[in-house]
């Protein structure tokens, strides 16, 4: 019975005087694109800096005549100059780098400091550190503003309290001659007294 109804209903509709309105199904074309003009299209990745490329106040030294230019610099401006040796595949040198950062926006000694940094993979620069018998990094070399070499500091973020102590005493001793390490690892000058809990 269904079947005989069914075919009833499409004899009506396929009878005279009705028209039947089919719907037809519209396909959309693309055309394609060439795989460059899909890549120029999308918009380029900037590429991550380096851990060392990231904003600071230390400025870059690119190669050794900069260095040496920087190293005398110090007396026209009457500052003592810091120049932190590092090099990319450090992992020390990249712990220490947040904390290193901070010490031009220390007030203590900003007046004091010109900072600079150089990066030991450039072969003039790691020439350079082998006369200045830096025997590992990071180390922050300090030179008074007459480009008279003072010391090495080791920069390692475990010792970093000794760098700044060592700053401090650079600032608030200035017309000291010569300068040595105390057995804590803190830069005085040499003709200070050693005091008893130093040597523990």
């Amino acid at each position: 019975m269904q079947c005989a109804s069914l075919r009833a209903s499409r004899t009506a509709a396929l009878a005279p005087g009705r028209v039947v309105v089919r719907r037809q199904r519209v396909l959309s074309v693309r055309p394609r694109v060439a795989a460059d003009e899909v890549a120029a299209e999308e918009p380029a990745v900037a590429t991550p800096l380096k851990w060392y490329e990231r904003p600071c106040l230390w400025q870059d030294i690119a190669d050794v005549a900069t260095l040496h230019e920087v190293v005398k610099s110090g007396e026209s401006v009457d500052k003592w100059t810091c120049i932190e040796l590092y090099a990319g595949w450090c992992s020390s040198c990249k712990s220490s780098f947040p904390k290193i950062c901070k010490l031009p926006k220390d007030k203590k000694f900003s007046p004091h400091f010109q900072f600079y940094k150089a990066n030991i993979e450039d072969k003039g620069i790691a020439q350079y550190i082998k006369s200045a018998k830096v025997t590992g990094i990071p180390t922050i070399v300090v030179y008074k503003p007459t480009g008279e070499i003072v010391i090495g500091l080791n920069a390692n973020f475990t010792n970093f309290r000794k760098v700044t102590e060592s700053l401090t005493n650079f600032a608030e001793n200035k017309d000291a001659g010569r300068w040595v390490l105390n057995p804590k690892g803190i830069a005085v000058p040499a003709d200070w007294p050693v005091d008893a809990d130093e040597m523990e």
